[in-house]
């Protein structure tokens, strides 16, 4: 429309025509020929037969068709209906599905092939873009994906476009593998040399379908754990995991018995849920305690003399000893006490009670051996430590020396009575013997202080003298 001037026009009333060319190359019908679905409705004889068209449209209305044309294909010279497949699910794998139907000496000879249509569950069929065919009375559909679900339709395709009528749709969901979540040779301990609450977990590796590790720590025994969730995750190529903290994110706790399971998950998150929990397993802080031990002796005098330790190869000794942490006796455990000299030590065992106390009693130190005991001497009482175990902590080891003298026990034996002369004057000779034979040598050239005294105790006279050949002249 055209004006030569500025200004607006309204039109009313109009009656617009067009012409349009529509071509129809494809028969969407599910019956395929459209000869045949004509044929399927004649009878025999001649004249006119009507078929209706029907065309859909957004208004109503009215158009006119102007020189149609419609091509058509030769009808079957035997139009009966093909049966209609039966579908059956062979098998269903999480990388294929098998189905199939009647035999194919059921279609007929002139059966060409099987035209296989595929759509998601849920979603309708489309015609125009057949999945597969096949010559088989079988479709194998290898392109799935554990989790998704599918719809299968099957119709046979014969000579002049026959076709049977669809089968009843078949729906099938693919299955997840079968998860491969065993984790073979699993162990746990204590993590060695630390200060606690960590345990070392380790595994060798399972199915390479494994793409995490679950670690499950709990302080009870447990063969499920459907449901139970867990912090402790490893990744598909670690064969060994430190924990210092239980499933639920607790810190571990020391001498608390826990047990331990794992599992592998698989690409699609699935895992076994039945396990086998190792354990009790504890935690353990592996730094050693100190140890203190006291220890009293008390010498075949009876202490007489205070401070000093007397001992005598065949005389005894008693021991008391205390062994404890920080106060807090150590039970059954063995210390051991070496009696030593000038080129001699021999070992005698105690073991202490419940309440880490330990006592001791020597009848006569000879019965250690052919020991001589004379002179400067020591007693050392020791402690080797523990290492432990599962659940309790080191102790370090002690020990503890204390001097000691070991002496020769004397007998002296006098010709009684003495005879004192009117001076004043007396002389005698005593006898001297060692209580222990063994020891008589050391009585040689002894020497001996004596003292004289009158019958009130007054002293008198005083000297020393020598020991010679067992004898001490005074």
């Amino acid at each position: 429309m055209h004006s030569i001037t500025e200004g607006t026009f309204t039109l009313s009333g109009l009656d617009v025509h067009y012409t349009a060319d529509f071509l129809v190359n494809a028969n969407p019908s599910v019956s395929g020929n459209l000869s045949n679905v004509l044929n399927q409705q004649m009878t025999a004889g001649s004249g006119q037969f009507v078929v209706p068209f029907h065309f859909n449209s957004t208004n109503n209305g009215s158009f006119v068709v102007y020189n149609p044309s419609v091509a058509y294909v030769d009808g079957a010279p035997n139009i009966a209906l093909p049966p209609t497949p039966a579908l059956r699910l062979v098998d269903v794998e999480p990388d294929r599905v098998v189905i199939e139907w009647q035999p194919i000496t059921d279609f007929g000879d002139d059966l060409l092939d099987f035209i296989v249509y595929r759509s998601a569950s849920g979603q309708p069929i489309d015609l125009q873009n057949p999945y597969t065919s096949t010559l088989a009375n079988n479709a194998i559909d290898v392109a799935v994906q554990p989790g998704q679900s599918w719809t299968y339709w099957v119709q046979s395709i014969h000579r002049f476009g026959v076709t049977s009528n669809l089968s009843l749709p078949l729906t099938t969901t693919i299955p997840y593998p079968i998860p491969k979540s065993f984790v073979p040779n699993l162990t746990a301990s204590d993590v060695p040399d630390d200060e606690g609450g960590a345990l070392n977990i380790s595994w060798s590796p399972g199915d390479a379908s494994i793409v995490e590790h679950r670690i499950f720590v709990l302080t009870t025994d447990f063969s499920d754990v459907s449901g139970q969730d867990t912090t402790l995750t490893a990744n598909a190529s670690a064969t060994s995991l430190v924990v210092d903290e239980d499933s639920t994110g607790n810190p571990l706790v020391d001498g608390v018995a826990y047990y331990i399971a794992a599992i592998g998950l698989d690409i699609y998150g699935n895992a076994s849920t039945n396990v086998t929990a190792i354990g009790p397993v504890y935690s353990r802080n592996d730094s050693a305690l100190s140890t203190v031990i006291d220890v009293t002796y008390t010498d075949f005098t009876g202490g007489e003399l205070d401070g000093t330790v007397l001992l005598a190869r065949t005389k005894g000794l008693d021991v008391s000893a205390h062994l404890h942490q920080n106060g807090v006796g150590i039970a059954n455990a063995t210390m051991k006490l070496t009696v030593s000299g000038t080129d001699e030590a021999y070992d005698v065992e105690m073991t202490t009670n419940t309440t880490g106390h330990a006592t001791l009693s020597i009848d006569s130190l000879s019965s250690l051996g052919p020991i001589d005991a004379v002179g400067p001497m020591n007693l050392t009482l020791a402690y080797g430590g523990s290492e432990g175990d599962i659940m309790n902590q080191p102790l370090e080891g002690a020990s503890t020396t204390s001097a000691a003298f070991g002496t020769v026990l004397v007998m002296l034996t006098a010709d009684e009575p003495i005879p004192v002369q009117t001076d004043g004057f007396f002389e005698t000779i005593i006898a001297v013997d060692a209580e222990d034979s063994v020891q008589s040598m050391y009585l040689a050239n002894m020497g001996v202080a004596w003292q004289a005294t009158d019958s009130s105790g007054e002293e008198l006279s005083n000297g020393t003298a020598e020991v010679r050949g067992n004898e001490l002249s005074v």
